[in-house]
Formats: structure tokens, C-alpha cells, sequence
């Protein structure tokens, strides 16, 4: 019996290459999803796993390493039974990467980690939502996914043995020293890794699976840091720019102008089509919450998809960034902006050309704090942007003292027409 590990030979529309089970038994070949995926730039064929270049390498290649293991073993265990054949490992395998399948060692050793494999799955398919209702979108899968890699890499490094026992105070300095100084993830990544960890423990609570509630005292973990935002002008000089000479970028500024009008993020604002528009708006089912909205069509808009047939032309994710950088270089944000960031737990002040901090949710929080600037109504933001709370929302706008006494400056109440009597005399009316 052999197992190895190929790339489909076709990559998605996010870029990225579903990883392949191939299992040779008795001459006969099985070929199977694993339920990952890499760009293939990424991947080294001989070793059959990540290269270290990718973010994640070893948290994936951990993740592949204990399924090809379990997946030996599934295949022994049909061999002493005696019922070893195509159709049983089929099942098997199928079974071991959804998750509903475990080694008997596995079970007592790793019950955290099954259950949180079923977590995911469950809350995948939608079988399972939120405590507020709410089905979750591919967004919070990833998210997910990710936590797992994590632990996974912590186990790995630090040989802590994770169950829902030991997850206590030890547990939770020694997972965040590793997040903070091996992987140098910033602040406010490993606040969200914890409070990904302390939902799926709650959940684990409401099943009955978990009784230890330690985890209730882990302290939020976060910090204050700067993003940019492209004002109205600034993506009017994007839009105007003359890329006709570089489709290249031509496709990647109408995709992120788009993104900027409508405040909606890239998984979403890349998929809008001609199919989209009724009735002069955008109709949209929003990844991140699920939930379907309809945003007016502004005039950008309009005529950016009325340069491509059917769809808008696909961008890896992964170079996008890397080109809204060359984007904004040619545009002139030349603009000098100090940030503040945290690597290591290190705590820096930097000062950046504004070019040099455009990513791809700059278009989502340019279109809401545009969208805040300009007066709309907080919940109708909220909806696209698919906030659920307005303080997360003000949070993530992080709208200055300065720019909200302007806007109240500016604001009708505070300046009522002014008429003049006869008698000379001034009133005003609101």
C-alpha cells in the first residue's frame, strides 16, 4: 500500500489547488480530496508538502502528517479483519478526513481535537449556527481551519498534550508565547485565535463534551492599531488613472474601485456580476454572515462591469495585496501616515506612505467610513460591512475626534437656513 499527496491540475477561483489522497492498494489506484487547499507556487512536489515560504507550512504539512497516519492505520486495522478492499478504504478515508472516523488512541488522546473537527464540519454544512442564530460564512470556517493549524504547530513546538483537561492558565500563556514569539503574530491575531478558542470550548460546553470551564478567565487580548482609508477623491484619481497599457493592474483597480463604492469585502466584490444588477442595485448573498443584501449602482460601478461580458476577471488572493501596493504607487499616495503595530509583542510606531498600507479590505473600510462620512444610516452600513454589533462596527472605522466634529459641523442641525426680515433682522429655519 502507498499514499502520496498530488495537487489537483486545476486551482480555483481563490488561486489555490485542492491537495489530493493518492492510495495505491493491489494495483488499483483511489484517488480522494484531503479538504485543503494551497497555491500551488507553494507546494513542493518531491516532499509532497509546503514549502516553509508558506505562511501556514507547518501547520498544513502537520495536518497532512496526521492523515496520512490515520489513514495507515485505518488500512491495517481493514487488513486484520480481513476485509481490506477499494470500497472500505473509500469509506474510510472519507470518513477519517470529514472527521467521523479515529483511531482508538486518537479518541482517548485527542477527544478535543475530534470534537472540534466536528465543530467545523458541522458549522460548514450549516447543520450547526451561532448562539445568536446565524449561519456562518466561509470567512469563519477559514478562521477555523486556521485556529486548528495553530494548535496543531503548538503541539508540534511545545509538545503540550491539548485535551479539554489541560486546557487551563499553562496552557493559555504558554499557547500565547508561542503565537506572540515563534509565529510573531500581531496582538490583535491572537486575540481573535483565543476567542475562537473560548467559542468552540462554550460550544463543547453546550454538547456535553466539555466540563472544564477554566478557559471562562482567559483575558481578552487586543490592541489599537491604524488602518488607511482611501478618501472620495483618492479613488476618483484611482478610477481616472490610464492603465490601458497594463491589464494587469487595469483588472486589479476595478476590482478594488468596486470594492471601495460599495464597501463590501473581496470575497464578496469580486463576485459581482452583470447577473447581480436588478433593478439599479447590486444583489449580494455576503460570505460573512450569509446574509443577502442589495446595494444601489453607482456609477463607477456601472461602467467598470460594463467593460467585461459576464464576469469581473479573477486575481489571485494571495498577489492582490502585492499589486494594490504598485497600484497606489502609481496613483501618488504618496501621503506619509504613522502606524502602529505589534510583532512579537513588540510594540512599534512606523511611518509608511500611504501606498505601502493599502490591502484588500482598505476597500471595505474606505466605502464604510465613506458611507459613515457622508451621512447614511449606521445600521444600513452595517448590513453591507456585515457587522453585527454598531460598537464593533465604530471600531473597525476608527473615525477620528476630528473628522466626527467636522461631520457635525457640517451637519444641517448645525447650520440652518438663514433668512433676513425687512426690519433686517435674521432667523433661521431648520
Amino acid at each position: 500500500m502507498k499514499l502520496n499527496y498530488y495537487l489537483s491540475n486545476k486551482a480555483g477561483k481563490d488561486g489555490q489547488t485542492a491537495i489530493l489522497i493518492y492510495v495505491h492498494i493491489d494495483g488499483k489506484r483511489i484517488i480522494k480530496t484531503s479538504k485543503q487547499k494551497v497555491v500551488s507556487e507553494y507546494w513542493d512536489k518531491d516532499r509532497q508538502r509546503a514549502k516553509s515560504s508558506f505562511k501556514f507550512s507547518a501547520e498544513l504539512n502537520d495536518h497532512l502528517s496526521k492523515l496520512q497516519d490515520d489513514i495507515y492505520k485505518s488500512i491495517k486495522s481493514l487488513e486484520s479483519e480481513g476485509v481490506l478492499d477499494v470500497e472500505n478504504v473509500k469509506k474510510h478515508i472519507d470518513e477519517i478526513v470529514k472527521g467521523e472516523r479515529i483511531s482508538e488512541a486518537k479518541q482517548e488522546g485527542e477527544g478535543f481535537f475530534y470534537w472540534l473537527d466536528k465543530f467545523i464540519e458541522l458549522r460548514a454544512s450549516g447543520q450547526d449556527k451561532t448562539n445568536r442564530g446565524h449561519q456562518v460564512g466561509e470567512g469563519a470556517i477559514k478562521k477555523y481551519r486556521t485556529f486548528r493549524w495553530h494548535l496543531n504547530g503548538f503541539m508540534s513546538y511545545s509538545n503540550y498534550e491539548i485535551s479539554f483537561e489541560s486546557i487551563n492558565q499553562q496552557f493559555f500563556d504558554e499557547y500565547i508565547d508561542y503565537l506572540l514569539k515563534v509565529k510573531e503574530l500581531g496582538l490583535n491575531t491572537v486575540g481573535k485565535q483565543i476567542g475562537t478558542l473560548k467559542a468552540y470550548l462554550n460550544w463543547a460546553v453546550s454538547k456535553g463534551v466539555n466540563k472544564n470551564l477554566d478557559f471562562k478567565g482567559f483575558k481578552k487580548i487586543n490592541e489599537e492599531t491604524d488602518h488607511v482609508y482611501l478618501s472620495t477623491g483618492e479613488i476618483t484619481r484611482l478610477f481616472d488613472l490610464d492603465l490601458s497599457k497594463n491589464i494587469r493592474l487595469e483588472r486589479v483597480r476595478d476590482l478594488f474601485v468596486i470594492g471601495c463604492i460599495t464597501a463590501l469585502g473581496l470575497s464578496d466584490y469580486k463576485r459581482i456580476s452583470c447577473d447581480s444588477i436588478k433593478n439599479g442595485k447590486i444583489h449580494i448573498v455576503l460570505k460573512k454572515s450569509n446574509e443577502p443584501v442589495a446595494i444601489p449602482l453607482h456609477p463607477f460601478v456601472k461602467q467598470i462591469l460594463s467593460k467585461y461580458e459576464s464576469a469581473l476577471p479573477s486575481v489571485s488572493d494571495q498577489k492582490f495585496n502585492g499589486y494594490l501596493k504598485e497600484l497606489g504607487r502609481l496613483a501618488g499616495l504618496e501621503e506619509e501616515v504613522q502606524v502602529r503595530s505589534s510583532k512579537g509583542g513588540v510594540r512599534k510606531v512606523l511611518t509608511k506612505k500611504k501606498w505601502e498600507l493599502i490591502i484588500s479590505d482598505t476597500a471595505r473600510r474606505s466605502g464604510a467610513i465613506n458611507m459613515y462620512k457622508a451621512g447614511l444610516p449606521i445600521l444600513a452600513i452595517m448590513k453591507i460591512t456585515g457587522h453585527r454589533t454598531e460598537t464593533g462596527f465604530l471600531k473597525y472605522i476608527n473615525v477620528t475626534n476630528e473628522e466626527d466634529v467636522g461631520m457635525l459641523a457640517n451637519h444641517p442641525y448645525f447650520n440652518p437656513l438663514a433668512k433676513r426680515k425687512k426690519n433686517g433682522e435674521i432667523t433661521y429655519s431648520w
